[in-house]
C-alpha cells in the first residue's frame, strides 16, 4: 500500500473533535471522519518538543539516543545524524518518497537544506523549519530539494499543492509521503477565508483560541481537499496516519 503521513504542529487532542477531550474543540470534520472509519489512539505518547517528536518518527528511536531533546534552532547545528536509520532507508525499494512541508530536523549550521534528502528522501518541499522572524503563512522560504524559494502562497495550502503533485509524479509506483503541516503552530495569523468558518477579530490575539481552531480547521479543509483530490483507486490503496508532533 501507499501510505500517508499527515503530521500537525502543535495540535493537542483537546483540538481535535474525535477526541471529545473539550466542550469547543473546534471543527475538524475531516479528521473526525478518519478517525471514525480508523483507529482513535487513546494511549499514546510525544515529546514536549517538535523535533524531538519528528526524529523519532523519522527514526523510530527515542530522544535520548538520537540527541535531538529539544526543538532545534534555525541557526544551530543539531541535526538528526544522517548515519542514523530512517523509515525512508527500511521501507523496500520500489517504493518512492518525499517530505513535504515543515521539516525541522537540521539547523542551517548542519546539512540543512539537504537533510531531507540525506535521510533517505527523494524530495522535500515545504519549510526546512519554523517560519523565522520577518516570514509567516502568506510569506516564507521554501526548501525546494535542496533550493530555497520565496513562496507567498499561504503554507497549509503549499503543502496539499506539493502532495498531490508528488502523488501524480509517483503513480502507479508504491509511495510514502511525509506531509508535515506548519498549522496549528504560530504565528497566529487570519486564515483564508475560504478554509475556515471562524469570525475572528481584526486584531490578531495570541490568547484567543478561536486563532488556533481557525488555523486547525483550515489544515482540516486542506487535509480534506487532499483526500478528494487522489484517484480514488489510489486512496483506497493507501494507508493514512495523522498525528500530532506534540501539544
Amino acid at each position: 500500500p501507499n501510505i500517508l503521513l499527515l503530521i500537525a504542529d502543535d495540535l493537542g487532542v483537546d483540538r481535535v473533535g474525535a477526541y471529545g477531550e473539550h466542550p469547543d474543540p473546534g471543527n475538524t470534520p475531516v479528521i473526525d471522519q478518519l478517525a471514525a472509519e480508523g483507529t482513535l489512539f487513546r494511549h499514546a505518547w510525544s515529546n514536549p518538543f517538535c523535533s524531538g517528536s519528528r526524529a523519532t518518527m523519522l527514526t523510530g528511536r527515542y530522544s535520548f539516543r538520537t540527541g535531538i531533546g529539544s526543538f532545534l534552532s534555525f541557526n544551530g547545528e543539531g541535526e538528526v545524524d544522517i548515519d542514523e536509520v530512517s523509515i525512508a532507508d527500511i521501507l523496500p525499494p520500489e517504493y518512492r518518497k518525499a517530505a513535504v512541508g515543515k521539516w525541522h530536523l537540521s539547523g542551517s549550521a548542519g546539512s540543512h537544506l539537504d537533510h531531507p534528502m540525506l535521510m533517505g528522501f527523494e524530495h522535500h518541499r515545504g519549510s526546512i523549519s519554523n517560519f523565522p522572524t520577518g516570514t509567516d503563512y502568506f510569506n516564507w522560504d521554501k526548501n525546494v530539494d535542496g533550493t530555497v524559494v520565496r513562496s507567498s502562497t499561504y503554507a497549509t495550502t503549499d503543502t496539499v499543492d506539493e502532495a498531490l503533485g508528488l502523488i501524480a509524479s509517483f503513480s502507479p509506483d508504491p509511495w510514502f509521503l511525509w506531509v508535515a503541516f506548519n498549522a496549528p503552530h504560530r504565528p497566529y495569523h487570519h486564515p483564508p477565508e475560504e478554509l475556515h468558518s471562524f469570525d475572528l477579530p481584526a486584531e490578531v490575539d495570541l490568547n484567543d483560541p478561536d486563532f488556533m481552531k481557525a488555523l486547525t480547521e483550515a489544515m482540516d479543509t486542506e487535509i480534506g481537499r487532499l483526500l478528494d483530490s487522489m484517484d480514488p483507486a489510489v486512496l483506497a490503496n493507501t494507508v493514512i496516519i495523522f498525528v500530532g508532533d506534540n501539544g
